[in-house]
């Protein structure tokens, strides 16, 4: 499929509003705001903090590492963005049933689970991050590029 004018702007659009929603989603994602209080409120400790830390923002990293080889010469990569992203709504919605239930589960298993759902909340992130890349890349006219990562 050739890239014209209209779908480039199509795409241009497109990208522009999901850059909006990933702008609200990145301030639950912060280090330094919801997801420490989370586990504070569970019962975790500076050290419980630390180590989310490292996941969010080590783990993720690391990850690309192993995922660009693999995805890299892959033609099509809407399904690997797609698996990216539905893996972080899963993992969000595990965490959300943590919170829901959490006063009939242990400090302990909410701690645990809490890092099991953020690591796989982590590393489906930087899954994702490396075909959304690519796609937008080849979605958006070289001409248009500019001003879109500008707004």
């Amino acid at each position: 499929m050739e890239l014209t004018k209209a779908l480039s702007k199509r795409n241009y659009k497109s990208l522009l509003w999901h850059a909006a929603f990933l702008a609200l989603a990145k301030n639950f994602m912060d280090v330094d705001t919801i997801i420490p209080a989370m586990v504070i409120d569970a019962g975790g400790s500076s050290v419980h903090v630390g180590f989310l830390t490292a996941i969010l923002l080590g783990v993720a990293k690391i990850a690309q590492f192993f995922f660009a080889p693999f995805l890299q010469n892959k033609e099509q990569k809407k399904g690997y963005l797609l698996l990216g992203i539905n893996s972080r709504i899963l993992s969000l919605a595990a965490l959300a049933v943590i919170f829901l239930f959490s006063g009939d589960l242990k400090q302990d298993i909410i701690l645990l689970l809490i890092f099991v759902f953020i690591t796989i909340f982590a590393i489906s992130g930087s899954f994702a991050n490396i075909s959304f890349t690519d796609i937008l890349g080849k979605s958006v006219m070289q001409e248009k590029r500019k001003s879109f990562f500008s707004i």
